[in-house]
């Protein structure tokens, strides 16, 4: 009996997290207040250029995170994402968002950043952290 309710405790548990919410965040101190979707999408994919491009992208290297974040702007899997950038990169026409370990070091680089835009879970922004929401993907 034990085991079953910790096994339902946690597969709650994980449905909860595979379905939080991700903020789009950037420097607290950014001109930047909200964006669009097709904005971040347009700034993540390399679409805006030179003076266009208020912001560097950063992601999460954890590809659930990178699935679910390109997912919500674009409607489209990771691996067509992943296959985009590396045709971008063949050609030497750009290079995809840097890549952090985790989400508290999205944080803190964004925060010592203005220039820098990342995403995170809705449940991992400490307050005080000295950066701002700019867009709720669901």
């Amino acid at each position: 009996m034990m085991k079953n309710s910790l096994l339902i405790t946690l597969m709650a548990l994980c449905i909860n997290s595979a379905n939080a919410e991700l903020w789009v965040i950037t420097n607290q101190q950014s001109n930047v207040s909200t964006l669009t979707p097709q904005q971040v999408s347009d700034v993540y994919l390399g679409r805006l250029l030179g003076n266009n491009t208020p912001l560097q992208p950063i992601e999460i290297n954890s590809d659930e995170l990178r699935r679910r974040f390109y997912f919500a702007l674009t409607g489209k899997p990771l691996v067509k994402i992943d296959a985009y950038w590396a045709r971008l990169q063949f050609a030497g026409q750009q290079k995809p968002p840097r890549r952090l370990a985790d989400q508290t070091s999205v944080i803190k680089s964004i925060s010592l950043n203005q220039d820098q835009i990342g995403f995170i879970e809705a449940n991992s922004l400490p307050s005080n952290s000295g950066v701002k929401v700019v867009l709720k993907l669901e």
